[in-house]
């Protein structure tokens, strides 16, 4: 049998089958929680999630074992050949080498058995790993009220605001959002897609966009996300937007955003990128495949494999916009590679996060 049923399995036969993992409440109330902590290489503990996750556990997060000390370990870049890579490859370059997962689970749960499952159908070297529990009682909470009030508005830049897209409805004090006079409004549903204008990268794109957008222009946003820098550039007054992205998710929800925000399907358009594939161009139905605004707020390895095509969608003359960068090696590796292709390339910084610009060479 495979790892995980095995595990599953042999647990039965011994007296301790899943099914009993977690006794019911008696009384129907929600059940109070416990998080459990414990290290584990970075190379398996997306593997240890997986298995967690397939015996019970209600949800996993893994960050960096040394956060916060002088071994913290950065980790904001993918390889320069980022796309050509397996998808266990991508897991082992974006997870520290001394991580630490956390995962909660309801608080009868036999947390010894639960982990020594997970590990022997991960097949983790060495067996299981040590764990803490943390036994204080941490009831579900309502995650959609939970949402809600963690995203309030924002001023992205200056007269440009994010507003979620429940924030019309009258809040417990009877008070609606209302923007300064004359500022812009973009509405967005947030928590789903990266963009809801809180992070510096999207930040610096969305304060490109403002100078270099012209009336009437295409823009592609390579990487949509939610939509946000789409979005602007057609409140901006651009003729036509259209969106990519490599998540199913994220393409629905940024064609959600802009529906809010008054756009129909003529006005934008997002397209999937094949995983499979991620070369081959996702564009295939526009008629027209270049623009005149290229904007890619993803990451350094991506930027790097994808310059060819991204230079490709620009016309003669259009306007570039390149984030997901730190500032410094990453942002100049970037614009030495782009400067192939583009002239006037700078380069713009928000704390330590950058941003790069050009124009494509006539």
């Amino acid at each position: 049998a495979p790892p995980l049923v095995a595990a599953a399995t042999g647990a039965a036969a011994a007296g301790g089958a899943s099914a009993a993992l977690f006794p019911a409440d008696e009384s129907g109330a929600a059940a109070p929680l416990i998080s459990v902590t414990m290290p584990v290489a970075g190379s398996r503990a997306d593997d240890m999630a997986d298995c967690l996750l397939s015996l019970g556990a209600l949800s996993v997060t893994v960050t960096d074992r040394n956060a916060g000390s002088d071994r913290e370990q950065r980790i904001a870049r993918g390889p320069a050949n980022w796309l050509a890579m397996d998808e266990a490859d991508r897991k082992r370059e974006l997870l520290w080498d001394d991580s630490l997962l956390r995962f909660f689970a309801p608080a009868d749960t036999n947390i010894g058995w639960l982990v020594r499952a997970a590990a022997d159908a991960a097949e983790l070297e060495g067996g299981a790993p040590p764990w803490e529990a943390d036994d204080t009682d941490c009831r579900p909470q309502d995650w959609v009220a939970h949402i809600k009030a963690s995203y309030r508005p924002t001023e992205a830049v200056p007269g440009v605001w994010i507003v979620p897209d429940w924030q019309d409805e009258e809040s417990d004090e009877g008070e609606t959002f209302e923007a300064p006079e004359g500022a812009m409004e973009l509405i967005l549903q947030p928590g789903v897609a990266f963009g809801t204008g809180d992070h510096p990268t999207t930040r610096l794109c969305m304060a490109s966009l403002r100078r270099m957008v012209c009336k009437g222009d295409s823009v592609l946003d390579y990487g949509a996300g939610s939509g946000v820098l789409a979005i602007l550039a057609l409140r901006m007054g651009a003729g036509y937007a259209v969106g990519v992205d490599i998540d199913p998710m994220a393409v629905n929800v940024a064609e959600v955003n802009a529906r809010l925000n008054g756009f129909q399907e003529d006005a934008f358009r997002c397209y999937i990128v094949d995983p499979e594939d991620p070369h081959a161009s996702p564009l295939s139905a526009e008629a027209s495949t270049t623009f005149d605004v290229v904007v890619a707020n993803i990451l350094r390895g991506p930027l790097l494999s994808l310059e060819p095509a991204l230079a490709a969608y620009a016309r003669p003359g259009a306007k570039l916009v390149l984030s997901g960068l730190l500032a410094g090696a990453q942002a100049e590796e970037v614009l030495a590679a782009y400067a192939a292709h583009f002239d006037r390339l700078e380069v713009a910084t928000m704390g330590e996060w950058a941003c790069v610009t050009g124009t494509k060479r006539e």
